[in-house]
């Protein structure tokens, strides 16, 4: 038994790979293949090089090719909360889904809308009168943010309100209630 086991030849590891002057041959074949279509005017490789313009040289701005479509630069409309990039470090008024307002800067934010608003303070306001409520740093889930604007701070001192109690601001608030005319019959 010893016999037959070492007359045997012992099967080679790749042994369906050509050896190495085969795997030269043929890479050689494949290189010349490659350098005539690459070379050769006619050859549909070449052709479709030829169409194409030569890219600008590293570092040089791309010119705009005559009758190409012009695309917008990017950052000027991004998609989803990818636009919440301008409000970054802004004052920012935030309305809520349960009615509440919020006024801060905004610091932070994620692809959900979710937000970090910095000296925030929650805005009461009703009969010209308003309070805001400081809450200080505050996390806002972008679920429930129904609005969102940035504050001009000119704009907002020039408005006319006044600074109140919390009490004076809700007292406005529900006497303004009684006053709404919904009666839409005397036109």
């Amino acid at each position: 038994r010893e016999e037959k086991r070492r007359g045997a030849p012992a099967p080679r590891l790749g042994a369906g790979r050509p050896s190495p002057p085969e795997r030269t041959a043929a890479a050689a074949r494949h290189e010349q293949t490659a350098a005539r279509l690459l070379h050769d005017p006619a050859s549909p490789r070449r052709q479709h090089m030829a169409q194409q313009p030569p890219p600008p040289p590293l570092g040089a701005a791309a010119t705009p090719q005559p009758g190409a479509p012009q695309t917008p630069p990017v950052g000027l409309s991004l998609p989803g909360a990818a636009s919440l990039v301008e409000q970054l470090d802004k004052r920012l008024l935030v309305v809520l889904r349960d009615g509440r307002h919020l006024v801060g800067v905004m610091r932070s934010f994620d692809q959900f809308s979710n937000m970090v608003l910095e000296d925030t303070h929650e805005r009461h306001v009703s009969g010209g009168l308003k309070h805001e409520l400081p809450l200080g740093l505050y996390i806002v889930r972008g679920d429930n943010v129904v609005l969102l604007g940035e504050i001009d701070a000119e704009k907002e001192a020039a408005s006319g309100l006044q600074d109140a109690d919390l009490e004076d601001v809700r007292e406005a608030a529900l006497s303004e209630k009684g006053t709404v005319d919904w009666d839409f019959e005397d036109r």
